[in-house]
């Protein structure tokens, strides 16, 4: 007889199947348009910022640019005339009303993304979802990062040249908006993969 208690074998749990293939194209779908619909949203919040800046900036340079001409007291009253039309309604709500529609955006994608994985049957849409947007928005970061840096880099050797060269504004516009673009379709898919790996990770068993 043995000194050792003995203990019962360990249950063994069974592997979990794989995922379904139309449970993985609606992760695909609902992380396309989930992310999509969020980084659109996120982009118009931040645009709504970024324009605030530009006015808030240009604003004070306006003052600067009065002490030149009629002392700092001419200065002030430009800076605060400026600031002042910042601060009317019609800009004010025009500011509201764009982080409204970036929120809204946003929001849409979260739940456009639960909703189409419950009508296709996957288990747990919502964990899906919020994981889902995690990883996205943490690839996004990380790829956007890369690709900001490299494009700095490969831009060096343009400088030599800045000054010489008059771009057109309307390339520079369609250039920003091509980028832009392309910015979207790269976060579609970032989304889609996202999506469809957390509906592997969290499949039933």
């Amino acid at each position: 007889m043995s000194a050792y208690p003995s203990y019962p074998p360990a249950s063994v749990l069974p592997p979990r199947p794989p995922l379904r293939p139309e449970h993985r194209r609606a992760a695909f779908l609902a992380g396309g348009w989930g992310f999509g619909l969020s980084t659109l949203g996120g982009g118009v919040i931040g645009l709504a910022f970024a324009a605030l800046l530009v006015g808030l900036v240009l604003t004070w340079i306006v003052g600067l640019a009065a002490v030149s001409e009629a002392g700092a007291r001419a200065e002030l009253t430009d800076a605060l005339r400026g600031f002042e039309v910042l601060a009317s309604p019609p800009v004010v709500a025009l500011f509201v009303a764009t982080l409204f529609l970036g929120a809204a955006l946003v929001a849409l994608g979260i739940v456009l993304s639960a909703r189409i994985l419950r009508r296709r049957g996957v288990d747990k849409p919502w964990a899906i979802t919020w994981a889902g947007w995690g990883v996205a928005v943490t690839a996004s970061g990380v790829l956007g990062s890369i690709t900001s840096l490299a494009g700095n880099v490969a831009s060096l050797p343009l400088g030599v040249f800045r000054g010489r060269v008059d771009v057109p504004v309307e390339l520079m516009i369609a250039a920003g908006v091509v980028a832009a673009l392309v910015a979207l379709a790269v976060n579609v898919v970032i989304g889609a993969l996202a999506w469809w790996w957390m509906a592997h990770v969290l499949r039933p068993r």
